[in-house]
Order: C-alpha cells, then structure tokens, then sequence
C-alpha cells in the first residue's frame, strides 16, 4: 500500500533521520500492509506486525469441567475456537483474550414421563446420555445423567451443553454445531432408544429485518447478542436465541414401539445350520429398509426449527443428517438417520440352545399401533473357543400391529449362521531382532541397545554410565509389549451355497461379510501365543500383524500364515526401524549462540504421528501410529536435548515440544519421507513462539484447559497428493481410533493439560504462523 507524508515546518531543519512511521488506522486486515507481515489489532485501530497479536484462527480450546460423581469424567467441556464470538480480545499488547462460561453454554433437560412402559422400578436405573461430535477432530463430547422424580413428572436435572454464536462460522470437519445424540438407557426388562437434538437458532416469536431490531434497548452484547437469521423461507426473518437458553425436551418413549426380537446362532456345516453355538456374542444395529420411500430416522426433540427445514439431503450436515419428509409434503426436517445407530443396550450372548432374545426400540413413533417392519445388521461373535469369524448379517422383520395392550416381538426366521473353521490350533509365535547402536558413550564406546528406554540412564552430565550390551532383542520396551492379532476375512459364498441352505442373508460388503480376528498374548521373551486359530474350512491363510512397541528399535510388520498353521513355535525375525536421530536446540531468539551450550540447555518431547499416503489403511499398515520419546544427555558430550526415534517406514509428522520447566517454545510440524527406511539425522529447533493470556471466567476453578494448533501448519504441502495438508480432518493421519484427526496438533505433551491460576488464566503458546492467522 502506498503511505501519504505530511510535511511541514519540523522538517525545516537539517537532520536526515526520517520520523518514525505514524501507525495507520484500521478496521480489518485489508488496510494493512499484509505483504509486510502487518495486522490489524482490532482493539487499537491500528496496523501492527502479525508477531504481536495472537493467532487466534490458529487456536482452538478443549476446556473440561470436572465431574462432581463418581466416574464422571468431566461435568462440562466445550471446545473453543480462537475466532469464535464468545472469544473476546482484551489486548493486543498484552495477547490477552477472555472466554466467559455464560456465553458459550446452553441448558438442556429432558422428560420421561412416569407412565407405561416405565415403571417405579424402572426410573431410579434410567440414565440419560447426550452425545456430540467434536468440533476439532476429538473424542465425542459426552455427559451422562440420571433421573430424578420432580413435581413436573421425572426428568434429568440441567445438561450444560455447548453454545455456537450464528456468527461462528469457523467449522472443522463437516460438524461445528450444538446438534446432539440423546441416549435413554432406562431399567434391565426396557431397551435403550435414541432421539436428535437440534435446538432451533431463530425465535421465531421475535421477527427482525435487521441486527438492530434484536436489541432494542442497548446494550446488547456485541460479541454474542443476538442478531438477525433467514428461516427456512428467505422472506422470513427471525432473531437468534442468545447462550444461556434454556431447553426443556420430552423424550418419552412410547410404548407401542417396545418389541422384543429374538433368534439363534448355528455353526453352519457346508450343507445346512447344525449345532447351536452357546456363549456367541450378538451386537445388532439398524440398517437401512429395502425400498423404504423415505430414511428412517431418530425422532427429533421440539417441534421444526423453521430456519432447519430441508428439501434434500444437501440442506443437511454431510455426513451427520438426512432430510426427512413426510409423505405429501412439500418440506421436512433434517435429523439422524436410524441406520447404523445401536439398537440394544449393549451386545447379548446366546444360550445353550444357541438362543438369544432381547428388547429393541423399533422407532415407529409416527405410527406407533401400525403393523411396520424394520431391517437390523447383526455382527454374531463366536466364543473364544471356536476359530470362526465375526458374521454381519442383515434381516429384515415384521412387528405385527399392536393392540390390547398386546405388542406382538418378532423372532428372525432363520438361524444366525457361523462357518466351520475347525480344529482349533493353538500358535507360538518367537519374535526377536538385533540390538542397534544408539548412542557413543564418554569413552567412546558404542552403546547398543533394544529401546530408547536405554538412554534414560544418561540423565546427567557425569559420562560414567556403561550399559551391558543385549545379543538379542525382543518387541519388548518399559512402556509395553508387542501386540500380536491374526485376522482373515470371511468371504461371503455366493447365495445358492449359505441363504438357500438356511442360513440368514449374509450383510455384503465388497465380497465379504465379517472377519476372523484373533489377539494374542507376549511374554518378555517375545513369545506370542494365538489361541484357537483356524484349523479347516475354506480358508487358504491368516494374516499375522505384529506391531512393535514404541521405542523399540524393532519394526512392526504384517506376514501370511498357512491354513492349517504349524504346530511348532514359529521363528520370526523382526525388521530394524529407521532411526531419525538428532538435538532439538531452542532458537536463536531463546538463547545466547555464544555462550557454550546455552542453546541445547532444553529438555524436550518429541512426538511423530503418521500421515496417510493414498492406498494406505489401518488394515493394511501395522501401527503404532503415534510415537512420542524424551530427550537425553549425549554421554560423549554431556549435552542435554539428544533423541533418537524409532520409526516404521513411512511418511511422519515431527514435532517437539518442551517439557514442563524447560526452556523453549513448540517446534514446528514438519514432514520426514521415510519410506525407503533409511536413518535419518534431523535436528528440531524449538523457535520464539507466541505467548497467549487466556482468562476464564465463570468456570470451575479446577478446570483442565488443553490447547490445540489448527492452522499452523497450513502451508505444508502433502506429499501424496496436489494441495496442503489438513491435519484437522478425521483420517487424514492413521489411527486406532475412527473419527479422530491428527494428534500431533496438541500444544502440550499428551496427557497433560494446562490448570488456571488462581486469577483464572492459563498461559498458552502458540507457533508462529507463516501466514497471517487473524480473524475477520
């Protein structure tokens, strides 16, 4: 941009050195010199470089409340983003931002009314649980309540759930909303239902063409005050509900929709269902009913959110909604579809007679006495005795019209079947490996070792700690053991030899219909032991995953065993990892380069997590996928901030992080291709990062504050495909656990959390971003 001088009188003199720039005013970025690195500090008006203002679109917040009961993980927990509306800028200067609890929460509490089918009995075991998906890639948003007898019938006591301000539109993933699962699990003879909770964000009674119009007697709240929506008709406007709302919900369930559903399971003998499997594991889910006109779906709570009426699927939330319509009308509602939602308690285990019977909730609340019928996707487990596997099968049954006080269960006409995969065979399974040269001792001898955990002994500068050296090492480290599974798939047979031979139709799914999967049991020796593996059937071999702990030089692989497998203990040598080795030093901005050893005076974490490739999967790449060692004192040098991390081949983030009392700021994230498994040196500098004042206000004083990078690394390119990286999608890095985005995005070691003082602030740093990382 191009900046006017004014000149006058004071310039009349001979002096050459040009006054200091004036600072220019602003209202937003785009009047500021960005290409210089300035910002707009919005509470001063003035353009300042982007190093001193907080990358709040770079930040978020998992702020945990903790429980008052037993078990009770947290009593309230709401994830904030830096740019949100409840998130206020104090100071530019001082990086300071406020979060009041009050404008970011909203009050929920449901009904259940005291009439049948709940009885006295029933009621003081009901339990209410609310679920929600997480905002930042993170474990569901959970909070679990019970019932309790008022003058209004029995309800749950107040459920503190997150608030979103309309104007938050910063989302991650396809979520980034209030909208909620609520679970009822009432007495032991009652199954457990479900319905959706989607708050409507307008009040439809409080009409407005304008923000202005929903505060007309000032002040409102600039930040989270209400402001004016679109409904569902465009000609329509209404103004929002402000945080702190409270909702009252009936989530009765009713009685006519309370079937029981039974079955059996049989092992299936190539010609017709035989012997009955007794101690079988039977989960059963909703699937979707075969030519169905509409998808079924949860029952919403309260009457249509006007501005949430929906025409088609895309009005909804990807991947989270449907559009449900109502034959002969024109528009419907979005809500959770029923299918893949649990439909018991939990799983239930046949009897002697291979026999199961249990109660489920089949969803018929808009025609609750009607004759309707509902599809189920049951996985069948046999006991741990039997090598068979884990069977999907999908049915569709028929719940007769209820009536009399009469509502008729359903028994699956055809058994639950099981291959025969017998003998069982029990299987030893050796694993060892070499010892790797880690490290050069004061004497100059080499230090070999099975495990990072080696170099712990190195914990102070005296150079005198001389370890034995192993001749053979096992995937065995101080954190753990190998862990071994054996798995197959079941191959689905074709029709004519499974269905028309009386067994239950197969659940399909690209040729196969369940897995075999077996875990085994190490010793310190690394021997594993796989229980009850196929013997026979129509299975040609098992895959062997045996993955390596962290820290262990030793890699994890994948290898095929035969059908039958062999009797003898089999001998297997594990692969050598690559080793990345080098000093995490802290930045030049954090220490004196002349002063002797003062830049490698850091004790640090440094953590790697595994990034997908195309065509890689859980299935297919043997974990661990997140790997985290400690730095050690360099016995040759006596210097701290040494590390060596084991890795599988691949591709892997790499951060640091600096312990707690240590000098130095989060490392950047960075990308290391190891996928030709070769050793790499790297050093990890931990750079002069940004310090953030948060302040909560209103909240319990014990609460956990955890904070997370979300955009810093923006601009690293992903080596697998065109485009950056996105580290905040679930699946975008290899996890145990579905649903979860990357990992390595956490701001403190894992585990920790950050505690507020007694002011009620926490002290947070964030990494310099490389773009600008400002709202607005």
């Amino acid at each position: 941009m191009i900046r006017g001088l004014a000149l006058g009188t004071a310039l009349a003199g001979c002096s050459t050195v040009a006054p200091p720039a004036m600072p220019v005013a602003c209202a937003s970025d785009e009047d500021c010199d960005t290409d210089a690195g300035e910002v707009c500090a919005i509470d001063q008006g003035r353009c300042v470089p982007g190093s001193d203002v907080p990358p709040l679109a770079d930040l978020a917040f998992d702020v945990r409340e903790p429980g008052m009961a037993a078990g009770e993980e947290y009593a309230f927990r709401s994830e904030i983003l830096g740019c949100d509306a409840a998130v206020e800028l104090v100071s530019t200067d001082d990086r300071q931002i406020t979060v009041r609890r009050g404008e970011i929460l909203q009050r929920w509490s449901f009904i259940v009314e005291k009439s049948p089918p709940f009885s006295p009995e029933d009621l003081p075991l009901a339990t209410v649980e609310v679920r929600g998906p997480s905002r930042i890639g993170l474990r569901d948003l959970t909070r679990q309540v019970g019932l309790e007898d008022t003058e209004e019938g029995t309800r749950t006591p107040f459920v503190d759930w997150p608030y979103r301000h309309p104007t938050d539109t910063a989302t991650l993933g396809p979520f980034g909303t209030e909208r909620a699962y609520l679970r009822v699990v009432p007495g032991p003879d009652l199954p457990a239902y479900e319905r959706w909770i989607a708050p409507a964000a307008a009040r439809t009674d409080l009409a407005c063409t304008s923000d202005e119009d929903c505060c007309p007697m000032p002040p409102c709240s600039q930040r989270v005050g209400p402001v004016c929506l679109s409904l569902g008709d465009a000609q329509e406007q209404a103004c929002s509900h402000v945080p702190g709302t409270n909702w009252l919900y009936d989530a009765s369930p009713l009685a006519a929709c309370i079937r029981s559903l039974g079955g059996e399971v049989r092992r299936f003998d190539g010609v017709a269902p035989a012997s009955p499997v007794e101690g079988a594991t039977v989960s059963i889910r909703y699937a979707p009913l075969p030519d169905a006109p509409k998808p079924l779906a949860l029952a919403p709570l309260g009457p249509p959110p006007p501005e949430q009426v929906c025409t088609s699927d895309a009005d909804c939330i990807e991947g989270l909604e449907v559009c449900v319509i109502e034959e002969g009308a024109l528009a419907g509602r979005c809500s959770a579809p029923l299918a893949g939602r649990p439909a018991t308690k939990g799983s239930v285990v046949t009897d002697v007679a291979g026999a199961f019977d249990t109660v489920v909730y089949t969803h018929c609340d808009d025609a609750p006495t009607a004759q309707h019928d509902r599809a189920f996707d049951l996985t069948v487990v046999p006991p741990p005795e039997i090598p068979a596997p884990a069977v999907d099968v999908r049915v569709t049954t028929t719940f007769l019209a209820a009536g009399g006080g009469v509502n008729p269960g359903s028994t699956i006409a055809t058994p639950l079947c099981i291959p025969d995969w017998m003998p069982a065979v029990d299987v030893v399974v050796r694993t060892s490996g070499e010892p790797v040269v880690l490290a050069t001792d004061a004497m100059g001898q080499d230090v070999a070792c099975c495990e990072t955990g080696c170099l712990s002994a190195f914990g102070n500068d005296e150079g005198d700690t001389t370890l034995p050296t192993p001749t053979t090492c096992h995937p065995v480290t101080t954190s753990g053991s190998a862990r071994v599974v054996a798995t197959a798939p079941f191959e689905a047979p074709p029709t004519s030899a499974w269905e028309d031979l009386g067994c239950a139709p197969l659940a399909r799914n690209a040729g196969t219909a369940g897995e075999y999967r077996r875990e085994g049991t190490c010793d310190a020796e690394g021997a594993c032991t796989l229980s009850a593996l196929p013997g026979g059937g129509d299975l040609d071999q098992l895959t062997v995953r045996i993955e390596s702990p962290v820290g262990s030089v030793l890699g994890s692989t994948m290898l095929s065993l035969p059908v039958p497998p062999p009797t003898d203990p089999m001998e297997v040598t594990l692969p050598r990892r690559a080793l990345v080795r080098g000093k995490v030093r802290l930045g030049g901005d954090l220490c004196d380069a002349e002063k002797p050893g003062d830049c490698s005076d850091v004790q640090a974490t440094v953590i790697a997590e595994r990034l997908r490739m195309p065509g890689e999967s859980e299935a297919t790449v043997p974990g661990p996928y997140l790997h985290t060692v400690p730095t050690y004192v360099d016995p040759a040098t006596g210097e701290p901030g040494t590390y060596v991390l084991p890795l599988d081949p691949g591709v892997w983030l790499v951060t640091a992080l600096p312990q707690a009392g240590s000098r130095g700021d989060p490392a950047p994230i960075e990308i290391l291709d190891l996928r030709d498994g070769e050793d790499l040196s790297h050093d990890i500098v931990l750079p002069l990062g940004i310090r953030v004042t948060l302040e909560l206000r209103g909240f319990d004083p014990r609460a956990q504050v955890s904070p997370w990078d979300i955009g810093s690394w923006k601009n690293l390119d992903h080596p697998g495909r065109d485009g950056p990286v996105r580290l905040s999608d679930p699946g975008e890095c290899l996890s145990t656990l579905p649903g979860l985005a990357c990992q390595i995005r956490a701001l403190t070691p894992r585990g920790s959390a950050l505690l507020p003082s007694i002011t009620g602030t926490v002290q947070v740093t964030a990494r310099k971003p490389s773009h600008v990382a400002t709202c607005g």
